[in-house]
């Protein structure tokens, strides 16, 4: 992949607004970014971009077990470890600067629209645009990894790294070394809500990955003070939409109990599938992503 010499002026002037352009020209003109489905509407809208520094001390206290643990990946460890991974040239050394890209992918109006009167499990395109959106995000993050390595800059997206490391805890729940909800809110694209979902400027509905590069970038700045600073539950108590709208009881006040979301997604989703003649498509499963939906966070950050 080669940058045009314009760009690359571009590129030095100024690297963080040349990056933030490329992603939104990106996903602006790629194909990709089309429901053919769907009068080949957009899968997304706009994405949010946000930049952390990497040697942010918020990555050392990811690794405290009240909030993630020690097995969560600083951006250095995660670099240095696909890196190795891929086979490429790591330094021992710490590069002398290190940032993050969080990318949020949103959802627009239809597809969320497609998923309100839905109680039980998530509309036919919801589920078309949760796939397509996915594969664009690898897409984009990929695209980004190539314009900094032609660049001269290391660069991984570890969402795009296969085989990503998927761990089991001892309660039988998956959890994974890098936490793209945690990258976000370190990059200042939201905070976390009742049902553990991130809740950004475009809402709750949205597809999250990252970029770990050695180029310096100018960080976006957090403008919250704590990672419930968004939710109205955890600022006054005056919600819990999220909570009455889960259909497996796992979203509630005392605490988040992801084996019931998983129990639900992987038994009682696939039955009720059948029940209702749901036609999933190939290498699709069904969803359900209803406690994203008819919330005041749905489309934004809620006002008091």
């Amino acid at each position: 992949m080669k940058i045009l010499k314009k760009d690359r002026q571009r590129f030095e002037a100024n690297p963080t607004l040349f990056l933030e352009t490329a992603i939104n020209e990106h996903i602006a003109t790629s194909p990709t970014n089309r429901l053919p489905d769907y009068n080949n509407e957009p899968v997304i809208n706009e994405p949010l971009v946000g930049i952390t520094d990497g040697y942010d001390p918020i990555f050392q206290d990811f690794k405290k077990e009240s909030i993630i643990g020690n097995f969560h990946l600083s951006p250095g460890e995660a670099l240095a470890m696909h890196l190795k991974k891929q086979k490429k040239n790591a330094s021992e050394k710490q590069p002398s600067a290190l940032s993050v890209i969080s990318v949020a992918f949103t959802f627009p109006k239809n597809t969320r629209l497609s998923n309100r009167p839905k109680s039980r499990m998530a509309a036919t395109r919801w589920r078309h645009a949760y796939g397509r959106a996915f594969g664009l995000m690898s897409e984009t993050l990929s695209y980004v990894v190539s314009l900094l390595e032609t660049s001269g800059y290391q660069a991984i997206a570890p969402v795009c790294t296969r085989p990503m490391s998927i761990m089991v805890s001892p309660d039988g729940l998956p959890y994974t070394d890098w936490s793209e909800k945690h990258i976000a809110y370190a990059a200042g694209l939201g905070t976390f809500g009742l049902n553990t979902s991130l809740i950004t400027p475009a809402g709750v509905p949205v597809h999250l990955g990252s970029v770990i590069t050695d180029l310096a970038l100018t960080p976006t700045p957090r403008t919250y003070d704590n990672h419930h600073a968004y939710c109205l539950y955890y600022r006054d108590g005056s919600c819990q939409s999220c909570a009455k709208h889960c259909p497996s009881g796992a979203v509630n006040v005392q605490a988040f109990e992801g084996k019931k979301c998983l129990f639900y997604a992987h038994n009682d989703l696939p039955r009720l599938a059948r029940e209702l003649n749901e036609e999933i498509e190939e290498g699709g499963h069904p969803m359900c992503a209803l406690c994203q939906i008819r919330v005041p966070c749905e489309t934004g950050i809620p006002s008091v």
